[in-house]
Parts: C-alpha cells; structure tokens; sequence
C-alpha cells in the first residue's frame, strides 16, 4: 500500500507524458483510484466485523495482485487503465480499513501506538515507492507500467499468507458485531459532534497529502525545471523523514497529548509543504520536505486513534468512516487543483496545499473542548 502510494508523483508524471494528457486531465489516474478507495472504505466501514477479518484480508489481497498485473497487459488503453485503477483502490480500501480496524480492536489499549507501528511501515513502502519507478524506468527505458508488475509480485505473499492465520481473537465477536445493534451503534456517533470533526480532519490530511506527492514532482520538473530524477527523490525525502517521525511517536506515543499533535502538526506541516515551492535551487526543497514529511507523521494515525479512542464500540464503523472521508479528500484536492492549475497557472495553484493544512489546525481546535486529553482517546 505504501509503495503505491508514494509512487503516484512520478507515476502521474510519466503518465501525462505518456498520454498526452492535458494539464486538467492530468490527474485522472489518481481521481479513478482514490474514487475506488473510497468506495472499499465506505463498504468496510459498514460490513466489518472481527470474525471476518480473515475473509475480508485474503479475498482484498488475491484481486490486488490480479489488479495490479492486469495493468500491465492493458496499460496501452487509458479508459481501461483507469477502470483497472479504481478496482486497485476499491482492494486498497478493504485491505487498509481491515488492517487499522484490526489493529484498534486487537490492541485496543494501546492502538495509538501499534496504528503508528502499522503506519511506520506504510511509510517505509511510500518512501521506496518513487525510487522503485526511478530504477525501473530506468532500466526498461521509461516502461512505468512495469512498477505494478513489481508490486504485483510482491504482494503475493499477503494473498498465500492470510488465509492460513490461525489467531483465536479473529474468532471472537468485535466491538462492531451485532446486527440487531448495528444501526443504533452507526447513529451514535453520526449524532455527535466529534465524530464530524474527525472526518473533517481526516479530509483535509489526505487530501493534502495526496495532492502533495501528486502535484510536487510536476511543479518542479515544470516550473523550477529541476530532473525528474531530484523531483522523485524529494518526495522520497519527505516518507524517509514520515518513517523517522513515526519511529519516534510509536517510541513516546504514551507521553504525547493527541490533540495538541495534530493540531501542531497541522501547522508545520502547511509552513513546510509552502516552503518546497519557494526555492530556486535543488536542496532547499528537499530540506523542507523533510521537515514537512516528519511533522505530518503524527497526523493520519492519531486521528484514528483519537476516532477509535472517542467511540470505543463502534470502532470498525469510525475506521472506516474517517477513512472514507479522507478518500474523499484524495478525490477532491487533486480534481480540483486540475481547472485551478488551468486558471492561475502551476506556480500560484500549488499554495492552495499549505492553505489546507491552516484549515486543518483550524479544524482540530473544537476538539479541546470534548475533552480529548491522551487519556480519553488511547
């Protein structure tokens, strides 16, 4: 999953030259697949269940890798490469939800930590994401569809492996089991303030992210003029400083009050992201990437665990819901920053990204005031 998604800067690049495509078109590929993501998150939120974990797991790992070597044969066909894309994102969505709702109600004391632990590791994935399609563009001569045959292949093992875990929890009923008690434990927390802030922060941090490693490489390359090569290894950077900052609040995750964090790095994270477009030359913004990369780090998993910690009985409902909403930001930002681009041009339209994340530290002040103390949510 993290390679995936690390990979989509170079890859949007590679396939806009491909095609052709046009500026407003140009991020279709990643629109198609988040519009599939958000579609298996919002199925998982609503049917998951402890004792299908196992089911839901194996059957979202066999068609991810039948996806993703399917792309190779039918890469040629842009309408096929994105109904290919959606179904890529629609197997990403049931297995990303599945782990983190596994996660929080296996180790529901500590789920702040082990969701940083899980993340830690998505992030090792996205930052060898753009290093993957560098090498294997270079050594096919610019033949990017190869990339998911790579992953194809190693996604492998999940599809051989998850059918034969054998762990007594995954038998028991999760806090979301029930289905006399379903709709009353989904109308509670929709009935509840927190609950939409959540969402709406977990919006603005996808959306963010997405559109940063989407539209970075193609500012760079475009406007700063800077090779494809130093553009991919700046977003790079910025999931190599994501893993250290993770390594540290799996490491002090107990100690941290999770509002103030976000909230914090909120902040940051848009004084960061800002700064990787004002330079000139080819460090600087990958110094700012890297600063920006390890404030985000605490974002997208405290905001699951502050969710799952607020709602502890309707924990797969609140993981895949914020989950969901942060879909739709994927969907959103980089869609609408394609007729941005178009009217104030490439290098005013990528300010909109710092612009999300002062909303998103606006967005987590209201969260104070539901008494979200470390203790109430982990």
């Amino acid at each position: 999953m993290g390679s995936l998604t690390g990979a989509v800067g170079p890859l949007v690049v590679a396939m806009t030259r491909f095609f052709e495509l046009p500026l407003s078109r140009a991020a279709l590929p990643v629109v198609f697949d988040t519009a599939g993501y958000f579609a298996g998150t919002l199925l998982t939120s609503f049917f998951w269940r402890l004792d299908l974990a196992r089911l839901i797991l194996s059957l979202s790992s066999l068609f991810l890798v039948v996806t993703l070597t399917g792309i190779v044969g039918l890469h040629q066909h842009f309408a096929l490469l994105l109904g290919l894309l959606f179904v890529l994102g629609l197997m990403s969505g049931f297995f990303s939800v599945g782990i983190d709702a596994l996660f929080s109600e296996i180790y529901h004391r500590q789920r702040a930590r082990f969701l940083t632990l899980s993340h830690l590791f998505f992030g090792i994935g996205a930052f060898s994401g753009p290093l993957v399609v560098v090498a294997v563009m270079s050594l096919s001569d610019g033949a990017w569809h190869l990339f998911y045959l790579v992953m194809g292949l190693l996604s492998l093992p999940l599809a051989w492996n998850f059918p034969r875990i054998r762990d007594r929890r995954l038998w028991r009923s999760g806090s979301d089991t029930g289905r006399r008690e379903r709709p009353r434990r989904i109308r509670e927390p929709m009935g509840s303030m927190p609950f939409w802030f959540f969402m709406a922060i977990m919006f603005l941090v996808l959306g963010m992210e997405v559109t940063f490693i989407s539209w970075t490489p193609l500012y760079l390359t475009e406007v700063r003029r800077i090779p494809e090569t130093i553009a991919s290894y700046c977003i790079s950077i910025f999931w190599l400083a994501l893993i250290f900052g993770r390594m540290v609040f799996y490491r002090f995750s107990a100690r941290i009050h999770l509002t103030a964090t976000l909230t914090g790095g909120s902040l940051g994270t848009a004084l960061f992201m800002g700064c990787v477009f004002v330079p000139r030359d080819r460090v600087l913004p990958m110094v700012f990437a890297a600063a920006a990369g390890l404030l985000y780090s605490a974002l997208y998993p405290n905001v699951l665990a502050a969710g799952a910690g607020f709602y502890p009985r309707q924990v797969g409902f609140v993981t895949g819901a914020v989950s969901t909403s942060g879909a739709v930001g994927c969907i959103f930002f980089p869609w609408v920053m394609g007729p941005i681009t178009e009217w104030v041009g490439l290098m005013n339209s990528v300010y909109m990204i710092p612009v999300m994340g002062l909303v998103m530290a606006a967005a987590t002040v209201p969260l104070y005031f539901f008494n979200m103390t470390k203790g109430d949510v982990q």
